[in-house]
């Protein structure tokens, strides 16, 4: 800031900024998600987090149909991850049935019996943790240590950033021989 370089080149005016009057679902949710369309998101940051806890916010509202103190104490206190229940639907529920090591077998059916709560108790919470960041450390950090040694960690030390893109990697289907790929690091992870 000393040198005058890196300043502030002018401002959003205001009505260029995201607004709405009477929004249609007659609520507004923002969990600093990105959330207008591109060009317009990046002219506001380009740090947006993944829009799970949006997603479940606004599930929780619609389904309140008198609002009341303790239907909003509920939806703060939620702890069900839409990101977790991705990964089980796009990733693990298809792959199950393909593992063959018997403990890989069985986390798998635990977590597929799981609803995707975190409560501090939750053994299949954990599990899903563990799971994942092994399968952060198989589909991501290893190919980019390959690459270059330190890129791994230093990406995957953003993970809040790109992790719908990581999410994507580890669920979208590409077909047999995405999922003869994916298999083997489901199951060693």
């Amino acid at each position: 800031g000393a040198r005058g370089e890196g300043e502030w080149l002018g401002a959003i005016p205001s009505a260029e900024l995201p607004h709405t009057v009477n929004p249609p679902a007659g609520f507004l949710v923002t969990a600093n998600h990105r959330i207008v369309p591109e060009p317009e998101a990046s002219r506001l940051t380009y740090l947006w987090e993944p829009p799970y806890r949006a997603v479940r916010i606004v599930e929780r509202l619609e389904a309140v149909a008198a609002p009341t103190p303790e239907s909003f104490r509920a939806i703060h206190r939620d702890v069900r991850s839409h990101q977790a229940l991705g990964i089980l639907t796009g990733l693990i529920g298809p792959l199950a049935p393909r593992l063959t090591r018997p403990r890989a077998r069985a986390a798998a059916a635990l977590l597929l019996a799981w609803a995707g709560s975190h409560e501090a108790e939750s053994a299949p919470a954990a599990l899903y943790h563990v799971l994942y960041d092994e399968l952060l450390q198989r589909a991501v950090a290893e190919p980019l240590e390959a690459a270059r040694p330190g890129l791994g960690a230093r990406y995957l030390s953003l993970l809040h950033l790109p992790m719908c893109a990581v999410d994507a990697l580890l669920t979208e289907d590409g077909g047999d021989s995405d999922a003869d790929a994916r298999q083997p690091m489901l199951e060693r992870a």
